[in-house]
């Protein structure tokens, strides 16, 4: 039994037997191949409508009622749009909710708006999510869509599971100056594009992949490749979208259904299904190429109209979060250019309307919501119709009979009490300040993208993220309104979940960086260091024991040390085993000039006198050697003691410049690079 609302299938009926079909005959073949009804409920049905007085029966022809006509009229004051082309109109209303039907036109309508307005470079267009139970028609509205627009169904529906990531992304095959670059996708040009069964993808890869599709952006930077993404895309997946496995950031980019919440026999869209793909057989294709485009952007009026009907009704806050009044204007101006009208408010209601009902699969809409929508709607007509009028007034005369809340459709809105003057100034200093503090917290976001982006030719990041301040700006004086503060804090909310992970991973970059450089540093100070002391320890002209120049010798391991300074080639020998190797060489050198001095000296070692200790250093050394040599000390230096002669030295150090050598070690003694201590033997590379 078909799961139709009794309301909405008596509507759908009547409103074929208005439609001139009379014979008993036509209308039980006509309400079958339509609602996809059964003979005998037919039958059932149009014996309660004979009943109730709304069907007339006359040799064999039925006629709709006064009284029926009356019921059909109220019944029809819905924001309701008649589409022009009849025959896919005929084949959409089989469809068994009116979610269904809408998601239909919705993606019809994006499609045409995509294919006449590309040229304006907006750079958001929405895309389609359904959800649900398998058998739930997901993808028969995908073949619905192919064969309206004559599109290879094979080919525009694909399956997501059998896909690699190149092959939805695409591939590293072209070379552009001399570089590999991306060759995008193929799918990305198509007209329109369905992902089947989404959720029973399991590669992270080509889910990534997928996500480009159905982000929102036009045009989009894909590994270093900018990407025109022409299609209109559709996902479907077995899943309830209360679960989805996608970020609210591309929900909020999409229309979402979950027909889950829709009661539909299995059975009735089992039949419902067959009856279509046969009808579909012989569609004639729908023309939207080379339409007359009317409208190319929505008056900022109508704006304003449509997002306050958008965000009304909403269950919370937190609901606002999944919604975008500039997408729904592609569907408006899609069913506009598609339709051949020119009534943007009718359009207006219609399709918030039907927006609204996606948002109630997802339980996100207040109760009565749709009697408070069509109200409105009631009261522009009869603002626009007199014939309407009259029957509209009537209406609400019912209304208030029922204890209906009314709408007096005489006027454009209802004057609320707002309150004293004074309340209102308070409030409008608020939202001011709110205002303040999220346009001066998306700057410091503005701020320290420059910051990370700093050095790029062009940044992506901050052209979308300046114009969304500049769009988002007030002028000096003007007032903040709360549809100002709404939009604020969405966009400020969705540059906040961009920016956290982003300024998370350039910090730790930069931390890494500055760590290397200190490393860096620290190895450059210490190789600086050792070259001095193997160009002046060993001393020129110098021989070993064996009669070898001591700078022939220290020849080889000093040009190591260049070769890790040089900038040029820092890069090539700036590693572990290289420096290794040079502390290792370095310390026999030492070690081998160490006990030849010693030998001089009778064994004695006589530490070189440096003009950087100071002068309790100089005493401590001085003491050392007095316990090894003994009285007179004098006789260990050119009759001086080392105190004599290190004050000789640092008085003629101090009347000249200090030299860069020099000026390292007294960096070292004031405990900047403490792993650097006094004597060279003693430093360990494997430390640093």
């Amino acid at each position: 039994m078909s799961q139709i609302p009794m309301d909405t299938r008596k509507a759908r009926i009547l409103g074929i037997i208005a439609q001139n079909f009379t014979v008993k005959k036509d209308i039980q073949l006509t309400v079958k191949e339509r609602l996809g009804l059964s003979y005998s409920t037919i039958q059932r049905l149009m014996k309660q409508y004979l009943a109730d007085g709304s069907l007339d029966l006359k040799a064999r022809h039925y006629s709709v009622t006064t009284e029926g006509q009356v019921w059909l009229n109220k019944r029809q004051k819905t924001p309701e749009m008649l589409f022009r082309d009849s025959k896919l109109r005929d084949i959409i209303d089989k469809l068994p909710t009116p979610h269904h039907r809408a998601f239909v036109y919705f993606i019809l309508s994006a499609i045409t708006a995509k294919l006449h307005l590309w040229d304006k470079k907006d750079k958001f267009w929405p895309s389609f999510i359904i959800g649900g139970d398998t058998g739930d028609i997901k993808t028969l509205l995908a073949e619905m869509v192919c064969e309206a627009l004559k599109l290879p169904w094979e080919t525009c529906i694909q399956d997501t599971v059998r896909k690699t990531a190149p092959q939805v992304l695409g591939t590293f095959d072209k070379i552009v100056g001399g570089k590999r670059t991306l060759d995008p996708g193929v799918y990305y040009s198509y007209l329109f594009i369905c992902w089947d069964d989404f959720d029973k993808l399991s590669d992270r890869a080509v889910w990534k992949a997928l996500m480009s599709y159905i982000d929102g952006w036009a045009y989009r930077e894909e590994r270093g490749t900018y990407v025109e993404r022409k299609h209109t895309c559709l996902i479907t997946m077995n899943f309830d979208t209360a679960t989805l496995p996608i970020p609210e950031h591309y929900i909020r980019r999409a229309f979402v259904i979950n027909s889950k919440g829709l009661h539909c026999d299995p059975k009735q869209k089992e039949i419902i299904g067959r009856n279509i793909g046969e009808a579909l057989k012989s569609l004639p294709k729908l023309k939207i190429e080379g339409l007359p485009v009317s409208f190319r952007k929505l008056e900022k009026a109508d704006m304003d109209f449509m997002r306050d009907l958008l965000y009304k009704d909403l269950k919370t806050k937190e609901d606002t979060r999944v919604i975008d009044t500039n997408f729904l204007e592609k569907i408006v101006l899609g069913w506009l250019i598609m339709n051949q009208t020119g009534d943007v408010r009718d359009a207006i209601y219609w399709a918030v309307e039907s927006s609204h009902l996606f948002l109630e699969t997802q339980d996100r809409m207040k109760e009565g919501w749709r009697g408070e929508l069509t109200t409105e709607w009631g009261n522009y007509q009869a603002g626009v119709n007199p014939d309407f009028a009259k029957e509209w007034g009537k209406h609400l005369e019912q209304v208030k009979k029922d204890s209906k809340v009314v709408k007096d459709y005489k006027k454009d809105k209802i004057d609320k009490d707002k309150g004293s003057k004074a309340v209102e100034k308070g409030k409008e200093k608020a939202r001011g300040s709110n205002y303040a503090t999220k346009m001066s917290r998306l700057m410091e976001i503005r701020d320290s993208f420059a910051e990370i982006e700093k050095g790029k030719r062009v940044s992506e990041i901050l052209i979308y993220l300046d114009k969304d301040i500049k769009d988002l700006k007030i002028k000096k004086g003007e007032p903040v309104s709360e549809d100002r503060i709404t939009e604020l804090t969405i966009t400020l909310n969705e540059w906040e979940e961009q920016y956290k992970p982003i300024r998370e991973a350039w910090e730790a970059e930069q931390k890494r960086i500055q760590a290397y450089k200190e490393k860096k540093e620290q190895y450059c100070r210490y190789l600086l260091k050792l070259k001095r002391i193997l160009t002046d320890y060993f001393g020129r002209g110098r021989k070993d024991k064996n009669g070898v120049l001591w700078s022939r010798r220290t020849q080889e391991v000093r040009e190591d040390i260049g070769k890790v300074l040089n900038p040029k080639t820092q890069k090539k020998f700036l590693n572990k085993p290289f420096l290794v190797s040079i502390d290792e060489r370095s310390r026999i050198l030492l070690a081998e000039r160490e006990e030849q001095r010693a030998g001089a000296k009778g064994g004695i070692k006589i530490p070189e006198i440096e003009p950087i200790w100071t002068e309790e250093e100089a005493a401590v050394v001085e003491e050392t050697v007095i316990e090894q040599v003994g009285l007179p000390v004098k006789t260990t230096i050119k009759g001086k003691t080392l105190y004599e002669k290190w004050k000789e030295k640092r008085g003629r150090v101090k009347s000249r410049p200090r030299t860069i050598d020099e000026q390292i070690d007294d960096e070292i003694r004031g405990g900047k690079r403490p792993y650097d201590s006094l004597d060279p033997t003693q430093r360990d590379i494997n430390k640093l």
